[in-house]
C-alpha cells in the first residue's frame, strides 16, 4: 500500500513538473502526437486498402481466371515483352476446343483516353475497355442506370457505350447520360448504361472508364495488340481442369517446344491475392522504417528535454535525496515523468487519428480502417520510448551527489 501511495506522489510531482513547464511540456507532446497520427492513419490506410482489396477479388469469382501476355508484378519489362502477343485467333480456338471452359471474352484497353461532349471533355484520364457482352460477368461490374450491350451489338460493331459514374457527373452534371453521344478519338458513341459505383481498384479508377464492345475498340486501335483473356470455369471445382485445357490449347497454338516455359501469364483470384500479399508486406515494411524513424526522432526530443530539466531542478533533487529519498525514488520520478509525457502524447494522437479517419472518410474515396492492434500498439510503443529514452537523464538525476547537488545554482 505504501508504495502505490509513493507511486502516486511521484506521478503528482511528474504532472505539477509537467504543467510548472508547458511550453515545453507541449512542444515535447507535440512531437509524440504527430509521430503517433502518423503512424495510426499510415496503418489504417493500408488496412482499409487490404480490406477494400481483397472484398474486391472475392468477388470476381473463385472459378474465374485470366490469360495475358504480362505476369501482374514484374520489375524487368525486358523478361516479357518479346513474348507473342495474344491474338484473337488463340481466342477462338479456346472457344472451339475447351470444353470445361463456361465461357470465354477478350479484353483490351487504353490508358490516357480524352471523353468528349458538347464542348466539354474528361482530359486524357479515362480508361478505355473493350470488350463483349459478358465482360462484366468477370469483372464484378454492375449496371446502376441503363442497360449493358448485348452480343447483337458486339458482333455487329455497333457504336454503344457504358461509362463510369465518374465520368457521368462530369459530363452530365444536370441530365440523365443515357441516350446522350460522346466523343472518343473522333468517334461517336452512344450511351446505354452507366456503372455503380466501384471505386479503386488495384491502382484503378474504376469510375473514371468506358466500356466498348471489343470489335469497336479493335478498329480504334487495330488488331495488332495483346489481348487479354478472361475465362470461367464451368465451376470452382472445375478451374485446375480448365486451366490445364487453356495452357494446353495455347501452348500448341503459340507453338511452345516442350519442355520450355510458358509465354503467357495465367491469373486467378489466388495469383492476384498472393501478390497483392506481397505488396502490403513491403507497405508494411516500409511503414515500420517511417514509425520507427518519428518514434526516434521524438524520443531524442524526450531526452534532451529531462536533460535540461534535470539541470534546473538539480537543487530540489539534493534537497529530496537530503532528506531521505533512494536512487530508485529519483530515477523513478523522472522516468514517470518521461513516460507520462509520452502517454499523454500518444493518447492525444489516437484520439486526433480518429478524427483524421473520420474526415478522410467524409471527404474522398481513400479506404481507411483503424485496427485496434495498432491503437494498442502505439500505447505500447510510446510507453517503451519514454522509458527507453528517459532512461539515461533519470539515470544521471539518480547518480547526482546530494552535497554537489545541493550547492548548485
Amino acid at each position: 500500500m505504501g508504495y502505490i501511495m509513493n507511486y502516486m506522489e511521484t506521478v503528482k510531482m511528474s504532472v505539477n513538473s509537467m504543467l510548472q513547464n508547458k511550453l515545453r511540456s507541449f512542444l515535447t507532446i507535440l512531437g509524440i502526437i504527430i509521430s503517433i497520427i502518423t503512424i495510426i492513419i499510415l496503418q489504417a490506410l493500408i488496412e482499409g486498402l487490404n480490406l477494400s482489396v481483397r472484398s474486391q477479388l472475392a468477388n470476381i469469382g473463385s472459378n474465374v481466371f485470366y490469360v495475358q501476355k504480362y505476369p501482374v508484378v514484374y520489375t524487368d519489362e525486358s523478361e516479357f515483352k518479346n513474348r507473342k502477343d495474344i491474338t484473337m485467333s488463340e481466342i477462338r480456338a479456346i472457344e472451339k476446343k475447351a470444353q470445361s471452359v463456361q465461357f470465354v471474352t477478350p479484353e483490351d484497353f487504353q490508358f490516357g483516353v480524352t471523353v468528349e461532349y458538347k464542348g466539354k471533355d474528361t482530359g486524357p484520364t479515362v480508361f478505355l475497355i473493350g470488350g463483349t457482352h459478358l465482360w462484366n460477368l468477370t469483372n464484378d461490374m454492375q449496371i446502376d442506370e441503363g442497360r449493358f450491350f448485348t452480343e447483337f451489338e458486339v458482333n455487329n460493331s455497333q457504336k454503344n457505350c457504358v461509362i463510369g459514374v465518374e465520368i457521368a457527373e462530369k459530363l452530365f452534371p444536370f441530365r440523365n447520360a443515357i441516350g446522350e453521344a460522346i466523343i472518343i478519338r473522333g468517334v461517336r458513341f452512344t450511351v446505354i448504361g452507366v456503372f455503380e459505383e466501384r471505386g479503386i481498384f488495384w491502382g484503378q479508377n474504376r469510375d473514371n472508364l468506358v466500356l466498348v464492345p471489343i470489335s469497336i475498340f479493335t478498329k480504334l486501335y487495330g488488331e495488332n495488340r495483346s489481348f487479354r483473356i478472361a475465362i470461367k470455369a464451368g465451376s470452382a471445382g472445375l478451374l485446375n481442369t480448365s486451366i490445364d485445357e487453356v495452357i494446353g490449347i495455347l501452348r500448341i497454338e503459340r507453338k511452345v517446344p516442350f519442355g520450355s516455359k510458358n509465354d503467357f501469364e495465367i491469373v486467378t483470384q489466388s495469383t492476384l491475392l498472393n501478390a497483392w500479399k506481397n505488396m502490403i508486406d513491403i507497405l508494411n515494411i516500409a511503414g515500420l522504417v517511417i514509425c520507427f524513424i518519428s518514434l526516434f526522432v521524438s524520443g531524442i526530443s524526450v531526452t534532451n528535454i529531462m536533460l535540461i530539466t534535470i539541470t534546473e531542478r538539480t537543487k530540489e533533487i539534493g534537497i529530496r535525496k537530503a532528506v531521505g529519498a533512494k536512487r530508485r525514488d529519483i530515477m523513478l520520478q523522472f522516468l514517470t515523468e518521461a513516460v507520462l509525457m509520452c502517454e499523454t502524447g500518444g493518447v492525444a494522437g489516437i484520439i486526433f487519428s480518429f478524427g483524421i479517419e473520420r474526415l478522410i472518410s467524409s471527404y474522398t474515396q481513400l479506404p481507411v480502417s483503424i485496427p485496434v492492434w495498432v491503437v494498442f500498439l502505439s500505447i505500447m510503443f510510446v510507453s517503451l520510448v519514454g522509458i527507453f529514452f528517459g532512461f539515461f537523464p533519470a539515470d544521471k538525476a539518480a547518480r547526482l551527489n546530494t552535497i554537489d547537488a545541493i550547492r548548485r545554482n
